[in-house]
C-alpha cells in the first residue's frame, strides 16, 4: 500500500496507475471524505438557512426555492 507502507497481497489492494492502495486505508479515506462532505454540507445550509432568514419574510415559497436551486443545493446521501 502506498499510504500505510504495508506488504498486503495483490488481492487486498486496490491498483491504480500511480498508486494501490488497501481495503484499511481505502475504508479510512472514505471516513475521512465522508466526514469533509459532512463539514461542507453544514457550512452550506447554515449559509442558505442565512438567506432564507433574509428574504423570508418579504418573499414567497418560488423565490426561496430559487433562492436555494441558486445556492447550489443538492441532495447529499
Amino acid at each position: 500500500c502506498n499510504f500505510c507502507g504495508g506488504s498486503g497481497s495483490k488481492d487486498n489492494l486496490i491498483q491504480g496507475k500511480a498508486a494501490n492502495i488497501c481495503f484499511e486505508c481505502s475504508d479510512l479515506a472514505k471516513e475521512i471524505a465522508d466526514e469533509k462532505r459532512k463539514e461542507l454540507a453544514e457550512k452550506e445550509i447554515k449559509e442558505i438557512a442565512r438567506l432564507i432568514e433574509g428574504y423570508a419574510v418579504k418573499t414567497d415559497s418560488a423565490d426561496i426555492a430559487s433562492l436555494l436551486h441558486q445556492a447550489g443545493y443538492r441532495k447529499v446521501e
